[in-house]
């Protein structure tokens, strides 16, 4: 459903935007809880008897003759095939990937008006300003309301940087509070998480060699793809073929001169 930024203010008054702006309206969509989707895959695969150990760093992945040797903190493992997803540190096992951990912030604010109340109607949306500044957020639940910056962040090195937390970081929000949603009250608290940036913000989905498949690179926006991606890798270790086409993803696209980014 299409709105002009007029129409758009008429249905969500919190809403300011000039007549440049237009807006798209998805009634089907909404926001994944994510901690309740990750508890229900452990348990489900509890219930197909997958061994899982927890709090077990990998220090190495190495290619053998015969598959792959995993090093852990406590033991050596060997296997036919593995499969790589170990988000923003990815890099720390496999050094030659193209990809770089980015900090976010995002914060939970005071409402000062009910119509920004989930319960009330308004919706989770991203927004695209005029300078290419992107924001998204979700309508306010207990009294308060979650937004975020999904580009920018500040590029770090290792984990220890990425969960310092201070008021200032909640200073990349500050231009769509002041000159686009109202009714916005003051930061009541805030956290940080990290992004697997990859060169073109896409997701990256090869093999390494022929034992090792990695996906990496979601920069952002992969939560939302976790079980079909985890599907498809475990039907290719399996040696199935798989329908779709998985060729945007490989990591000699970043090799290829002149082609476009498989975003664009």
């Amino acid at each position: 459903m299409f709105y002009t930024a007029q129409e758009l203010k008429k249905r969500w008054q919190a809403w300011q935007f000039d007549e440049d702006y237009a807006a798209v309206f998805e009634p089907q969509a909404g926001y994944l809880y994510s901690e309740n989707i990750v508890k229900t895959y452990i348990e489900q695969a509890k219930e197909h008897n997958v061994e899982q150990i927890f709090n077990c760093e990998v220090q190495r992945i190495e290619q053998i003759k015969l598959g792959v040797k995993i090093t852990t903190q406590n033991q050596t493992y060997y296997a036919k095939q593995v499969v790589v997803c170990a988000g923003t540190w990815v890099k720390q096992l496999l050094p030659t990937l193209p990809i770089q951990p980015v900090r976010k912030v995002f914060e939970w604010f005071e409402i000062k008006n009910s119509i920004l109340q989930e319960k009330n109607g308004f919706p989770a949306f991203a927004i695209q300003l005029k300078d290419h500044s992107t924001y998204y957020g979700f309508p306010a639940n207990h009294k308060t309301i979650k937004i975020g910056r999904h580009d920018g962040g500040e590029p770090i090195q290792t984990s220890d940087e990425q969960f310092a937390y201070s008021q200032s970081d909640a200073q990349p929000v500050t231009p769509l509070l002041k000159q686009h949603l109202l009714g916005v009250g003051q930061c009541h608290y805030g956290a940080s998480c990290s992004y697997d940036m990859s060169p073109d913000e896409d997701f990256i989905i090869d093999w390494i060699g022929q034992n090792i498949q990695v996906i990496t690179g979601l920069s952002g926006h992969g939560f939302k793809f976790v079980s079909v991606l985890g599907w498809l890798l475990a039907e290719r270790a399996l040696g199935k073929e798989v329908e779709f086409d998985l060729s945007l993803f490989a990591l000699d696209r970043f090799n290829r001169q002149g082609d476009e980014s498989p975003c664009q």
